[in-house]
């Protein structure tokens, strides 16, 4: 009998501990993600229900916005959207939809706009994955449906024109102070996403303030409206010196914190310098781009001396990015040994195996001089790390009536 248990606990130790070891993970065990991207969280107005066998593959959809909104695009302001967040239950990711209400649109056409731009990425731009036309997202609606790729913690750019006005008001708030330099690296990406597109001759409309979004990690800022204009309005016409005009506006919008746009350069200039916190340089750079009549390449010259800086900020976020998942990484490996070390107890408190249990013990049961409980992070960071590599440093186990075992 004695035997028979030897021989099992040697088989479940082999089982959970002579697998490969948690530094070979390919991904790291930080919890389920799928309890969270179903769950209604702060920053929604309540779900939709769509039964239509197109939208199958979503799970619960939550609505980001409480009604149907009037569009922000020019071109588009008499059409009403709105803006969903779900998940793909088969694929495992977060999704985001756009529904542009009653959209005069066909089919086909929405297929041919989906195939033109699906092949397009960068990293300033949210991926498009799927358009269609349908009557079964919201009955009786002929809705224009686009799907794209859900941006963890981002916000709109909009919002920050009123952190913005928060931080004149409040000086001890950091974003005022930092207000130009995040418009350097503002323009800097806007300016690489345009000439992805315009080196291939393709225009970019429906670059507008709505359709950014900002993504404090990183300060990245993306674009969401790939296909918008397109797709909903069949004989727009695509000039890309009008990018850079639209580059412009936001840039001049976020400098001096109002939506409103300049009707002369004298006027922008007015506004700009009303600011008493942009420089000439950023100041230039914006009025060329609405005033100057710039294609893409003038652009890059006049940002020149600026993308260097941003090519060196961006690396360090780079490092600080893997910092992070080094992290997650190591709480992943640290979490599969404890899941391990205490199944493994668990499977062999029953059979009298006193050796794993001390062992257990040695790691968590730690106590001071008074007998009192202390947590000594030290001793059970190094044991488990010993426990993974297979370390054949001996330990001396003490049973709690003192008696040793080797």
């Amino acid at each position: 009998m004695c035997v028979i248990m030897l021989l099992a606990s040697v088989s479940i130790f082999f089982f959970f501990f002579k697998q490969k070891t948690a530094y070979e993970m390919l991904r790291s065990l930080v919890g389920s993600e799928m309890c969270i991207r179903d769950r209604e969280t702060a920053g929604t107005h309540g779900t939709i229900a769509v039964a239509g066998s197109q939208f199958k593959h979503f799970s619960t959809i939550f609505k980001l916005e409480a009604i149907e909104a009037q569009s922000s695009v020019p071109a588009l302001n008499n059409l009403y959207a709105s803006a969903y967040r779900t998940s793909n239950r088969f694929a495992d990711r977060l999704v985001f939809l756009r529904r542009v209400v009653n959209a005069p649109v066909s089919a086909d056409h929405a297929k041919a706009v989906f195939d033109s731009v699906i092949h397009f990425r960068h990293p300033a731009l949210v991926s498009i994955r799927d358009v269609k036309v349908t009557n079964e997202f919201v009955l009786g609606s002929n809705d224009l449906i686009m799907e794209y790729r859900y941006i963890h913690n981002a916000k709109g750019l909009k919002s920050l024109i009123a952190d913005f006005s928060g931080a004149r008001r409040d000086p001890k708030r950091m974003e005022l102070n930092a207000s130009e330099s995040l418009l350097w690296t503002i323009a800097c990406q806007l300016e690489s996403l345009l000439r992805t597109f315009h080196q291939v001759d393709y225009a970019l409309p429906g670059l507008h303030i709505s359709k950014l979004i900002y993504v404090e990690e990183g300060q990245r800022v993306m674009f969401t409206g790939l296909g918008l204009i397109q797709a909903v309005l069949k004989d727009a016409t695509c000039n890309p010196l009008d990018d850079i005009v639209r580059v412009g506006e936001v840039l001049f919008q976020l400098a001096t914190r109002s939506l409103q746009l300049p009707v002369s350069r004298e006027d922008a200039h007015q506004r700009i310098q009303g600011t008493k916190q942009i420089s000439p340089a950023m100041e230039n750079v914006i009025t060329t781009c609405l005033f100057g009549n710039a294609d893409v390449d003038a652009l890059f010259k006049s940002l020149g001396h600026r993308i260097s800086m941003e090519v060196g900020h961006q690396a360090g976020h780079v490092d600080n990015f893997i910092n992070q998942c080094q992290k997650s990484q190591h709480g992943g490996r640290l979490l599969k040994l404890v899941m391990k070390l205490n199944m493994i107890v668990a499977f062999t408190e029953d059979h009298g195996d006193d050796t794993l249990r001390l062992f257990f013990q040695y790691v968590f049961k730690q106590v001071d001089g008074s007998h009192r409980p202390k947590l000594d992070w030290g001793h059970a960071y190094h044991s488990l790390n010993k426990l993974d590599i297979g370390s054949d440093e001996l330990v001396q186990l003490v049973a709690e009536d003192s008696s040793t075992i080797n």
